[in-house]
C-alpha cells in the first residue's frame, strides 16, 4: 500500500508537467515548415529575450550561439516544425550554450541529422519544451541535447535515435549529461538502438540518458532501448546507460523493454551503475536485472500491468 500511494505521488506529479504540453502530432501542422537554409532574426522582448516563433528563427538563434554569443535567451512563441533538414544543433564545443531558453510548453518537430536540438550546452537553463524527431550515427546523441552540463525542467521527447558505432553515448533526452547538470521533471518515449559491430564496448545507451555524472529527479523514460548485433557489449539500460560516482537518481521510473543480442549485459534500469539512486521503479521483465552492473540499491520492481495503470 505505502508503495502504491509513492509511485502515484510522483505519477501525479509528472502527468500534470505533461499535460501543460501543447503536443500536436509528429507532422505538427505548422505551415511554415523549414527549408533547411533559411535564418531569420527573431524580434526580441523588453527584456532582451528572443521571441522564437519559426524553424527561421530558430536556425538564425542556432547559428548566433554557434558564432560565439552564447548566453542569448530565448522563448518560443509557437509549435515549430524543422521539416527533416539537417539540424546543426544549438551550441559547439568550443561555444557551449549558457542562456536560458524557455520552450513555454510548445514543441519543435522534425529534427533530423546526427545532433540534437542541442549539441553542446554549459550552464545553461532548458526548460518547458517537447522535441520530436528521428537523429542517427551520431557520437554523443541525445533529442534534446548531445552532450550537458546544464539545468534541464519540464522537457519531454519522442521519436528514435539510432548509432552505428561503438563509441560515444546515446540517450532518448541526453546523450552525455556532465557534472552540474540537473535534470528534473522530464521524460522521454522515444526509442533507441544500435547496430554497432565492435566487442566488449561500454555502449553508455539509455532511454533517457546514456552517460550520467549529474543528477536526474522526478523523471521517466518509456521507450525501448534496443542493441542489435555484437556481443560483450556493456552500460545499456532503460534509464541510465551508465552512472558515474557523481551520479544521483531519484524518484524515477523506466518502464520500456531493453533488448539485445546474445553476450551483452543489460539494465532495466541502469545498465552500470557506480552512482546513487532511491525511490525509483523498473519494469520486472524489460530485462534480466534491473542494473547488470553495481548496485540496485534505492529500485523497486514493478510488473508491467501496475507501470501502465
Amino acid at each position: 500500500a505505502a508503495l502504491d500511494a509513492a509511485k502515484a505521488e510522483w505519477n501525479a506529479k509528472l502527468l500534470a508537467v505533461r499535460e501543460k504540453y501543447t503536443v500536436p502530432k509528429i507532422d505538427s501542422g505548422v505551415a511554415d515548415k523549414w527549408d533547411g537554409t533559411t535564418k531569420t532574426e527573431p524580434k526580441k522582448s523588453a527584456d532582451g529575450t528572443y521571441q522564437i516563433s519559426s524553424a527561421a528563427e530558430l536556425a538564425w538563434f542556432a547559428d548566433a550561439v554557434n558564432g560565439g554569443s552564447t548566453a542569448l535567451n530565448a522563448a518560443l512563441t509557437d509549435n515549430i516544425n524543422l521539416n527533416g533538414k539537417t539540424w546543426p544543433g544549438i551550441g559547439t564545443v568550443s561555444n557551449q550554450y549558457t542562456g536560458t531558453f524557455d520552450g513555454k510548453y510548445f514543441m519543435v518537430s522534425g529534427l533530423a541529422g546526427s545532433k540534437g536540438l542541442f549539441d553542446f550546452v554549459g550552464a545553461c537553463v532548458i526548460k518547458n519544451l517537447t522535441v520530436s524527431g528521428a537523429i542517427k550515427e551520431g557520437t554523443n546523441m541525445g533529442l534534446l541535447a548531445d552532450v550537458s552540463a546544464g539545468t534541464v525542467e519540464n522537457c519531454f521527447t519522442t521519436g528514435s535515435l539510432h548509432r552505428i558505432n561503438s563509441y560515444g553515448t546515446t540517450g532518448g533526452l541526453i546523450g552525455r549529461a556532465d557534472a552540474g547538470t540537473v535534470i528534473r521533471n522530464c521524460g522521454s518515449a522515444a526509442n533507441v538502438s544500435c547496430s554497432m559491430k565492435s566487442l566488449k564496448a561500454e555502449l553508455n545507451m539509455g532511454g533517457l540518458v546514456g552517460n550520467l555524472y549529474g543528477t536526474v529527479e522526478n523523471s521517466y523514460a518509456t521507450g525501448t532501448v534496443k542493441v542489435e548485433a555484437g556481443s560483450g557489449y556493456t552500460a545499456v539500460g532503460g534509464f541510465i546507460g551508465q552512472t558515474k560516482n557523481t551520479a544521483a537518481i531519484t524518484n524515477s521510473y523506466a518502464a520500456g523493454t531493453v533488448t539485445g543480442s546474445a553476450g551483452g549485459a543489460l539494465g532495466a534500469f541502469v545498465g552500470v551503475n557506480s552512482g546513487s539512486i532511491s525511490g525509483s521503479y523498473y519494469r520486472e521483465d524489460a530485462a534480466e536485472a534491473a542494473v547488470a552492473t553495481g548496485s540496485a540499491d534505492g529500485l523497486t520492481a514493478m510488473t508491467k500491468a501496475v507501470m501502465q495503470s
